[in-house]
């Protein structure tokens, strides 16, 4: 496997890694801020609301006059013609019920639960208590889709808390905010994962271009060729290889010459040599034997 390959894929794991890691971080907080943020909206509708009952308050105690009921109950009639982002709203969600001092549900807006006791519910229990109340059930334990999130506001008159006004939102009214969220997430996140993966091929292509250069280059050198030196533009570890590889082409052939040199200068100098060792031996002989 070439350079280039590997390092695209060692980049594209590592790539990888992080953004099934980031994403899946991202997927896991998008539904509890979608609901953070119904939560928030419904603190202020609930304590909204609460003025308003509080207005018609009589002798410390909370009086569902036939104009609040039937305000509140025009409210969970109404089909708002809403487009939220792209997103169509055309009825009423949100749940509301008002209990009295001890927990005894005065108005429901859905009709099935006035005279109730529901006191032992969190929203009503915590705010009659004098602390936040808010809690999430389920219709049917096994369905999530199916749970509530209420919140709920004291109903206070001349300081006293002579009741409390709770708000519910289904999920599945915050259902398709939390999809949108999520299949925006997908889209983004893979073309941001197809750009990287494009910009990783982009870089392995180069880096592998460059090092196959000075592959090439280097192979010629060893097979005693005599190639231009390659350009590189920018200076790094590969061009400063690039350089080492010349210095030391250069240093080789200056050797080489060397050596032709030397072998040259020796035969040079054989053939006199040879002639005045030749010379010198005749006239040994001749010196010896006189006649």
């Amino acid at each position: 496997m070439k350079l280039g390959q590997r390092l695209l894929i060692f980049y594209f794991l590592i790539l990888g890694l992080v953004g099934w890691f980031v994403l899946d971080l991202v997927f896991g907080q998008a539904k509890p801020l979608v609901r953070q943020s119904a939560e928030e909206t419904l603190v202020d509708a609930a304590n909204l609301l609460a003025e308003i009952v509080a207005s018609d308050a009589a002798n410390g105690e909370i009086v569902i006059t036939p104009a609040l009921r039937d305000a509140l109950n025009r409210y969970a009639g109404r089909t708002p013609d809403a487009d939220i982002w792209g997103l169509k709203k055309t009825r009423i969600h949100t749940h509301v019920y008002i209990t009295g001092p001890t927990g005894t549900v005065l108005f429901d807006s859905r009709g099935r639960d006035e005279g109730k006791d529901f006191s032992r519910w969190n929203d009503v229990h915590l705010t009659l208590q004098g602390r936040y109340g808010a809690r999430t059930t389920r219709s049917d334990p096994q369905d999530p889709s199916t749970s509530v999130m209420y919140v709920a506001a004291p109903i206070r008159h001349d300081g006293s808390l002579i009741g409390v006004i709770s708000l519910g939102k289904p999920g599945r009214a915050i259902e398709p905010f939390v999809q949108r969220a999520e299949r925006y997430l997908m889209v983004y996140g893979g073309l941001a994962l197809l750009v990287c993966l494009l910009l990783g091929g982009l870089l392995s292509w180069w880096l592998g271009r460059r090092v196959n250069h000075l592959r090439r280059y280097a192979e010629a050198v060893a097979n005693d060729q005599r190639p231009a030196p390659p350009v590189f533009r920018g200076r790094d570890e590969i061009r400063d290889l690039a350089d080492a590889v010349t210095a030391m082409r250069r240093r080789l052939e200056a050797r080489a010459q060397l050596e032709d040199n030397v072998t040259l200068l020796t035969h040079e100098m054989k053939s006199p040599l040879a002639a005045i060792r030749g010379a010198g031996e005749i006239l040994a002989e001749e010196v010896r034997d006189p006649a």
